[in-house]
C-alpha cells in the first residue's frame, strides 16, 4: 500500500478545531477518549451496514455495532405526528409497497411497512425504527451520526430533546450533526454550541468551493461532508486550512478508499464499516 504522509500542521489545525467545537473534559480513569477528541480517522457506518441489510433496520445497525464501526449513521425525517424516525428517502415508493411521503403518515401507519423484504427474504418484516428506539438499543457506548433531513416541524428540538432524555455527551463528539441546510444546522447551534456539526455540500458547491464560503462555515460548522468525487488534495487542504474536517461519502469500494486515505480525509461514510475499518487500520498516515 502506498504510504501517505499527513502534514504535521495539518493535524494541529485539527486538534485546533476540535478543541474550539468540543468541551474536552479530563477522561474518567479507564476511559478511552474518543478518536474524533484524539483527532483519528472515523469510519461512519452508513445507515448501518447496508452492503449487508437493509439500510436503517436493527440488523443493520447490529451488524455495524459488530464490526465496530466507529459511528452509526442515521437519516432522521418526521412523521405526520411529529415523531423522528430513521429513513432516508422523502417518498416510500422505492423500497416499499406504499406510496407517497414519510410526513404524510402518522407512527403507527409507518409501522406497518416492511422495509426489509426489498433487500432480500431473510429480511422481510423488518420495520422502520424510530430514532427513540435506536437510542434505547444501543445506548451511551455508541456513537451516532445524525442527518438532518427535512428540517421543518420542530426536527432540531425535538432530536435535542431526545439526545438529552437518553444522556448522550454532547461535548465530545458522541453525536456529530450534519445537514444540507445552514439553516438547520444553526438552529441546533442555538440549542447547544458544543454538539459537532457537518454542513453537507452539494456537488456543485463542493466543486465551486471558495475560501469566503469556507469561512462562512467555519463560523458554526466542525467540518464538511462532500461526495467523494469531488475531493481532491486541493480540497482537503483548503478545508483543513480553515480548520474544517472532512468527511466523504459513500465510499464502498476498496481502491477509493485508499485514495481517499491518501488525500488526508478525516473520515468516510461507507456501506461496508468492516472494510473500511481493517483499511484504516492498517494505513501508514
Amino acid at each position: 500500500m502506498k504510504e501517505f504522509t499527513m502534514v504535521i500542521t495539518m493535524k494541529k489545525k485539527v486538534m485546533l478545531l476540535l478543541l474550539s467545537f468540543m468541551t474536552i473534559t479530563h477522561v474518567v480513569s479507564g476511559e478511552e477518549k474518543l478518536k474524533i477528541e484524539k483527532g483519528e480517522f472515523i469510519t461512519i457506518a452508513h445507515r448501518g451496514a447496508s452492503a449487508y441489510a437493509p439500510e436503517h433496520t436493527m440488523q443493520s445497525y447490529k451488524l455495524a455495532k459488530e464490526m465496530n464501526a466507529d459511528y452509526l449513521e442515521i437519516d432522521v425525517q418526521m412523521t405526520k405526528d411529529g415523531v423522528p424516525i430513521a429513513y432516508h428517502d422523502h417518498k416510500l415508493d422505492d423500497k416499499t409497497d406504499w406510496k407517497g411521503e414519510i410526513e404524510q403518515y402518522r407512527l403507527d401507519e409507518i409501522k406497518q411497512i416492511d422495509i426489509g423484504k426489498w433487500f432480500g427474504e431473510d429480511f422481510q418484516g423488518a420495520k422502520i425504527l424510530t430514532l427513540e428506539e435506536i437510542f434505547k438499543r444501543f445506548g451511551t457506548d455508541t456513537n451516532y451520526y445524525i442527518e438532518l433531513k427535512k428540517t421543518n416541524k420542530g426536527v432540531e428540538k425535538t432530536v435535542y430533546d431526545l439526545l438529552l432524555k437518553y444522556d448522550l455527551n454532547l461535548s465530545n463528539g458522541q453525536v456529530i450533526i450534519q445537514s444540507f441546510s445552514q439553516d438547520s444546522l444553526l438552529r441546533m447551534k442555538s440549542l447547544n454550541v458544543r454538539i459537532p456539526l457537518i454542513k453537507l455540500l452539494e456537488d456543485e458547491n463542493a466543486l465551486n468551493l471558495t475560501e469566503q464560503k469556507l469561512k462562512e462555515i467555519t463560523s458554526y460548522a466542525a467540518g464538511v461532508g462532500v461526495n467523494y468525487k469531488a475531493v481532491t488534495k486541493d480540497f482537503v487542504d483548503l478545508a483543513h486550512n480553515n480548520n474544517l474536517l472532512v468527511h466523504a461519502y459513500t465510499v464502498n469500494q476498496l481502491k477509493v478508499m485508499n485514495e481517499m486515505l491518501e488525500l488526508g480525509v478525516d473520515g468516510m461514510f461507507t456501506n461496508k464499516p468492516d472494510v473500511l475499518l481493517e483499511l484504516s487500520l492498517s494505513f501508514t498516515y
